[in-house]
């Protein structure tokens, strides 16, 4: 699956890239790409969420409609951090993902 960016990946668009023709600029669209986690719902459906960028959420019905959401919500929060100044955050660090194992005590009813 092919999933947003967070490593930069410059590359000209051609007719799409960003700019007016009017001014004659120009400007090179890249690509970023960040981890993202698709968590199965048990009712259905799926919840994402971006370790990188904790603003970034979304929820689709099916893998599709939840990849789109995340595609949506990564490009409105890089929009946002751009225009605050803010840098974009690196996801070229390693992400531990860990099953613990958790023992509790019965208890009696």
């Amino acid at each position: 699956m092919d999933l947003p960016s967070a490593t930069p990946n410059s590359a000209a668009q051609g007719s799409a890239a960003q700019g007016s023709a009017a001014q004659g600029t120009a400007a090179t669209l890249r690509d970023y790409t960040y981890t993202t986690v698709f968590l199965p719902e048990p009712g259905g459906g799926y919840t994402v969420f971006v370790p990188a960028l904790p603003e970034v959420c979304g929820t689709g019905i099916t893998l599709a409609e939840a990849e789109l959401a995340a595609r949506e919500s990564i490009a409105l929060a890089l929009e946002v951090r751009r225009e605050m100044g803010d840098p974009f955050p690196d996801d070229s660090r390693d992400i531990p993902i860990v099953e613990l194992r958790v023992a509790l005590a019965d208890v009696p009813a």
